[in-house]
């Protein structure tokens, strides 16, 4: 398998994503997440082109979205990767830069604007977090969670967002 994801990683048809830590016992250090540059192969291979309000995979379009949009717009001092923890806790992207981590947790739907206890979870750990991103369909708003901003923002708006909390700050 390993062989394969190498070969889609060098025809630049799948952007691997490795993971974050620092060296605390109970993050994954050595697992990469895989997403395809092209959506529609994704779909033609499940063989689902109905909107992605109606799957049951939207998480994953989503996300995948999100990464296509954040990608042009990295700078020579910025690198993305994920966290995710042996208890099943994870962060869909954590942007470093200048090492200093930016999160951004995907979402398909959002009700509240209440900070996921995930979030909290990486704050804890990692205090000198500079801002929290947290795209969905429909939520646009800022809040704070221990002086660090979290900005809830809609999916199409999130280039905006990104240069604004990331790239200007």
């Amino acid at each position: 398998i390993q062989n394969y994801l190498t070969i889609l990683e060098q025809t630049y048809t799948a952007i691997p994503v490795h993971s974050y830590a620092k060296n605390l016992g109970n993050e994954l250090k050595k697992s990469k997440k895989y997403y395809l540059y092209d959506i529609g192969m994704r779909n033609m291979l499940i063989k689902d082109f109905s909107k992605p309000e109606d799957r049951d995979d939207a998480g994953v379009l989503y996300e995948t979205f999100i990464l296509l949009e954040i990608i042009p717009q990295l700078l020579p001092n910025m690198e993305i990767r994920f966290w995710r923890t042996k208890y099943g806790q994870e962060i869909d992207f954590i942007i470093l830069k200048n090492r200093k981590p930016y999160c951004i947790e995907v979402k398909s739907t959002v009700k509240t604007t209440e900070v996921p206890k995930n979030i909290i979870t990486f704050i804890k750990a990692y205090p000198e977090t500079q801002c929290v991103i947290i795209p969905n369909r429909s939520v646009a708003k800022k809040v704070a969670y221990q002086n660090i901003p979290v900005v809830f923002c809609r999916h199409e708006d999130m280039e905006k967002v990104f240069k604004k909390h990331v790239l200007e700050s």
